[in-house]
């Protein structure tokens, strides 16, 4: 883990629960999202024809 976001994390443990369960919503949202994008992008690179 890196530095910065151990920092985050440090600071997300002094907030509300309420405020860290829709930050942590917030965060794997877009882990998701962007896993689905890359799965995306990775199943259509090998049909890319460079000319």
């Amino acid at each position: 883990m890196t530095e910065l976001l151990e920092r985050a994390i440090a600071q997300l443990k002094t907030l509300p629960i309420a405020e860290q369960d829709a930050i942590a919503t917030r965060l794997l949202a877009e882990i998701e999202d962007e896993q689905r994008w890359k799965a995306q992008f990775e199943s259509t690179t090998d049909r890319l024809v460079l000319v």
